[in-house]
């Protein structure tokens, strides 16, 4: 392996690195969000069951974070409240099943 090539993958293992830091820095600053959809969604005042409602709104803000487009003018945090609780839907659903 030639020492471009060497240097060439270490740049994009950085960038990798970097895209992932920035992806678990907006999750840490936007877990509001799953707060404000589980009170939205559910009225619960069960501690065990706003942990675990927590854990499944984690999935759906990553959802939210992986799709947003800001080319089509909607807020993150209302796309992402609308993801969290279209998820918690879907988590619900095939639990049904």
């Amino acid at each position: 392996m030639s020492v471009e090539h060497q240097r060439a993958i270490t740049n994009v293992i950085t960038k990798c690195d970097l895209v992932i830091q920035l992806r678990n820095q907006l999750i840490i600053e936007n877990q509001y969000l799953i707060k404000k959809a589980i009170k939205i969604k559910f009225h619960t005042k069960n501690r065990q069951k706003k942990d675990e409602l927590f854990s499944i709104g984690i999935d759906g803000l990553m959802l939210a974070i992986d799709k947003y487009n800001p080319n089509k003018g909607l807020s993150f945090s209302s796309y992402a409240i609308s993801k969290i609780i279209f998820h918690f839907i879907d988590i619900f659903f095939w639990f049904i099943w």
